[in-house]
C-alpha cells in the first residue's frame, strides 16, 4: 500500500504545481515562451542531484543502467516543452483533463517495454476516458476551439513523451535504490532543460529577459523555488510508486482520475478568492461541462484498471 499514498501525495503535489506553472506563465512570462523558465529548473535539479549524493548512500550502478536513467531524464525533460506551450493556450483545468491521454500511453509502452498484458476491455474504457478532453473541446465556443485543439495536440506529445520516459525510468530504476534512480534521472532532466532552453536563441533571449526583470525580486525566487520543491516532491513519490505498483499504470491512471477532481476544485476555489490568479474562467457553464468531463475522465479509468 506503500505505492498508493506515494501516489495521493504525487496526486495533490502536481495539482499544486499545475496552477504555480499557469501562473509563472502568464504573470512571469507574460504567456510569451515561458518553456525558457526550463533553463531555472535545470539548473535546480542539478542541484538536487548533488544534494542526494551528499546527503544519501548513491549505489554503484551498472554504466549501462545509470546511462539509461540519464536518458530517460532527458527524455523527461523534453516532455515539459508542449507542457508549457499548453499552458500557453489554455488553464489549468483544461489542460488537466486533456492529459487523461496518458493511461492508454502506460499500457502501451507497459506492454512492450515492460512485457504487461492489455486487455481488449481496458482499451475500449479508454474511449470513455477520451470522451472527457472531447467534451471540452466539442462543447467550447467557435473562436476558442481552434486554441483548445492545439492545447490536446501538445499535451497529446507531452503524455507520449513523458510515458515513454517514465516507462524507461521503471524498467531500468527497479533493481536500485529510490535516491540512485533520482539521483540518475535529475542529472537527465537537469540537462535536458538546461540544454534545450541554451540550443533555441528565443528561449534564451527570453530567460535573460525575464531574468534581467525579476531576479531581485523575492517574489521571483520564493515562487521559482516552490514550485521547484513541488516538483521534486512529485517526482520523488511518483517514480518510485511507478515501481512499487502491480502495474505501471495503475499509478498513472489513480493521478488522472484524482488529479482532475483536485485541480477542478482549487481552480474554483482561487477563482474566488484570488480572480486574477491563473486564467480559471468559471461560470455555471464551464463548472457543468467541466464536472460533467472530470466525471467521464475518472470513470473510464477506474474502468481501464477494472476491466482487465
Amino acid at each position: 500500500m506503500i505505492w498508493l499514498i506515494l501516489t495521493c501525495i504525487a496526486t495533490v503535489l502536481s495539482a499544486f504545481y499545475g496552477f504555480i506553472d499557469n501562473f509563472i506563465t502568464d504573470t512571469i512570462f507574460k504567456g510569451r515562451h515561458a518553456q525558457a523558465q526550463k533553463v531555472f529548473f535545470g539548473g535546480a535539479y542539478l542541484l538536487t542531484a548533488l544534494l542526494i549524493f551528499l546527503l544519501f548512500e548513491v549505489q554503484a550502478t551498472p554504466v549501462l543502467v545509470a546511462v539509461l536513467l540519464v536518458v530517460s531524464g532527458l527524455i523527461a525533460s523534453l516532455a515539459t516543452i508542449p507542457y508549457y506551450l499548453a499552458l500557453s493556450k489554455d488553464d489549468t483545468t483544461n489542460v488537466t483533463l486533456l492529459e487523461q491521454f496518458s493511461p492508454l500511453f502506460y499500457l502501451i509502452f507497459g506492454r512492450f517495454i515492460l512485457g504487461e498484458h492489455i486487455g481488449g476491455a481496458q482499451l475500449a474504457a479508454f474511449l470513455v476516458v477520451l470522451s472527457a478532453p472531447l467534451l471540452i473541446i466539442l462543447s467550447s465556443k467557435r473562436r476558442s476551439k481552434g486554441n483548445l485543439i492545439k492545447t490536446a495536440g501538445f499535451v497529446l506529445v507531452q503524455v507520449t513523451v513523458g510515458a515513454f520516459a517514465h516507462t524507461l525510468s521503471t524498467k531500468f530504476g527497479a533493481g536500485v535504490s529510490p535516491e540512485t534512480m533520482l539521483f540518475y534521472l535529475f542529472i537527465g532532466k537537469g540537462i535536458g532543460d538546461i540544454v534545450a532552453v541554451v540550443a533555441v536563441k528565443k528561449w534564451r533571449q527570453r530567460w535573460l529577459h525575464v531574468w534581467r526583470k525579476n531576479h531581485t525580486s523575492p517574489k521571483f525566487w520564493l515562487t521559482m523555488v516552490i514550485d521547484h520543491l513541488l516538483y521534486v516532491g512529485h517526482d520523488a513519490c511518483y517514480f518510485t510508486a511507478l515501481i512499487l505498483a502491480p502495474s505501471i499504470a495503475l499509478a498513472p491512471a489513480i493521478i488522472k482520475t484524482a488529479k482532475p477532481i483536485i485541480v477542478f476544485i482549487f481552480g474554483v476555489i482561487f477563482s474566488i478568492l484570488w480572480p486574477n490568479f491563473g486564467r480559471e474562467k468559471i461560470n455555471r457553464r464551464a463548472v457543468s461541462i467541466r464536472l460533467i468531463a472530470t466525471t467521464l475522465a475518472a470513470v473510464g479509468v477506474v474502468l481501464m484498471q477494472v476491466l482487465k
